[in-house]
């Protein structure tokens, strides 16, 4: 069961379920629950539906939402050493 309670998935490795680095290293990345693979801003909407906000997930799915959303994603993954250091935190990550 993957709930609002419910222990976080298995994190796998990229390299070992035959994902590029190189798209590992550009957006997060989700298994989901079925196995399904997607990433980026994706990721995220299936990210607040299984943590139960299925509302704002239907919301930012559609557009221009799901548009904006992209696009930001893209920008702070772009970005994230910049802002980041900005808020001082270590590099390679929070």
């Amino acid at each position: 069961m993957v709930g609002r309670d419910a222990p976080a998935p298995f994190v796998r490795s990229a390299e070992a379920a035959g994902v590029a680095a190189e798209r590992a290293r550009r957006e997060v990345l989700l298994w989901a629950p079925d196995g399904t693979l997607c990433g980026g801003a994706d990721a995220l909407l299936d990210v607040l539906r299984l943590r139960g906000h299925v509302a704002w997930a239907s919301m930012l799915q559609r557009q221009p939402f799901l548009a904006a959303l992209r696009l930001g994603y893209r920008w702070v993954a772009r970005h994230r050493g910049l802002l980041g250091s900005l808020l001082g935190w270590p590099a390679g990550g929070a």
